[in-house]
Formats: structure tokens, sequence, C-alpha cells
């Protein structure tokens, strides 16, 4: 898996702005989040990695439609803290799996058309720790929380909406969820795209198949890269 990740940012964030009218602003976002959206504008921290970045970029534009489109979506991104009933699992996982479809439809308009698995994988991992952290309360270590397997993401035509400013998220879980900045010295390991052989990230893999339909396995060579 070879994506140009600071090259395909700049690419995003032009094409947010003069297609969309959304712009992008990188600044200091209190912990433990590190990007944020208010229905008009996405906020990321300067301190993320350029491989965070193009997943906030796309992630965070999947619900900035929603939120423009649905009335009940900007209710479902906010209001939530745990303990969650899992009664309410079905929606919130609606709800992300929309953000996501809604994000690779827009990478593919910019012209990114090699970086679906990787962000179907990412994608993935977050909805994991998501529910992980709605049922216990507890942010866990991020890399127990990537899939050995995953469902590939398919594209969900991007609706017309004029983008609206509703207000910041900063009460919430925040994004990006499971990546906490400066974990060690060593930057391979705060990446969780770029562990290497024998990390904890490939320690501690999911291995069970996922409940989401057809599933995708990640190689030897994906987990390294």
């Amino acid at each position: 898996m070879s994506i140009r990740f600071a090259d395909d940012c700049q690419k995003l964030e032009t094409h947010l702005k003069t297609r969309y009218g959304i712009r992008v602003v990188t600044r200091d976002i209190p912990d433990p989040l590190t990007g944020d959206l208010d229905g008009l504008e996405i906020h990321i921290d300067y301190a993320v990695t350029p491989e965070q970045r193009l997943f906030l970029l796309a992630h965070l534009f999947g619900h900035t439609v929603q939120w423009n489109t649905d009335p009940g979506a900007f209710e479902i991104g906010r209001k939530y803290q745990p303990p969650v009933d899992e009664g309410l699992f079905t929606a919130i996982l609606a709800y992300e799996n929309e953000a996501a479809s809604y994000g690779l439809a827009m990478l593919h308009q910019a012209g990114i058309a090699d970086a679906d698995e990787w962000f179907s994988a990412y994608s993935q991992c977050d909805q994991i720790y998501l529910l992980d952290f709605y049922r216990s309360g507890k942010k866990g270590d991020f890399r127990t929380f990537w899939p050995a397997s995953f469902p590939l993401i398919q594209p969900k035509p991007i609706p017309s909406f004029q983008a609206v400013r509703r207000g910041f998220r900063m009460d919430g879980v925040g994004y990006l969820r499971f990546c906490p900045r400066n974990l060690s010295s060593d930057p391979s390991q705060d990446d969780p795209f770029r562990s290497r052989a024998g990390s904890a990230l490939e320690e501690n893999l999911i291995t069970s198949p996922l409940p989401f339909g057809s599933t995708r396995h990640l190689n030897n060579e994906h987990a390294k890269n």
C-alpha cells in the first residue's frame, strides 16, 4: 500500500474549498480531541500525521454532509456519552458507516482512487474503538482495535447541500478517537499504519471475522505498511 498522504491532503483540502465551500483550519485542539467539525468548517490539530489528517478530512466531511442534509444526524453526532444503551448501536453504526461512504465518494471525486482499502480498515478500527468506549467509558489503546479483517466501504453519492455552521462537538469523544499523540519516541510506533512486524499492533490484531458482511483480510505486508 503506497499512498501519498501529504499530497493527497493538499488535493483534498483544495477540493473541499472549491467544490463545497468547506474551509479546513489547522490549529491547536485541546486534548483528547484531534479534529472537529461545525457543519461549515473542519478543524484539525496541527500535530497529527499526514495519514491521520487524510482520514480526518474524509471522515469529517462525511459527517458534514450528514449534518447538512439530515436533522437527526446532528443529534446522533453530539449526544452520546458512555455508558450508552447497546440498543442504540445499530443507529450509531449506520451513522458512522454512512459518513465513511460519503468520505470515500469524496476521495474519488478528488481523484484519490488508491486509498479504498486503507480507508476501509481505518474506518473499521474507528468504529470498533467507538463502541468499546461507549460500553466502558474507557479510552483504550488503539492498537488493540486494528482489525485483521474488515468490510470494503462502498461510496455513496453525495447529495447537493449548502454547508451551514451549527456548532462544534468539542464535548464528545472526538476524532481522531483512537490515535493519541506522542505515544513514544519511535515514529513507527506513533503511527498505527507504520508499525513494524512484532509490534504491539500486530500482536493484538483482532483475528476473528467481524460481523459486518463480506470482509477483506489484511496480509502481513499491509500490516507492516
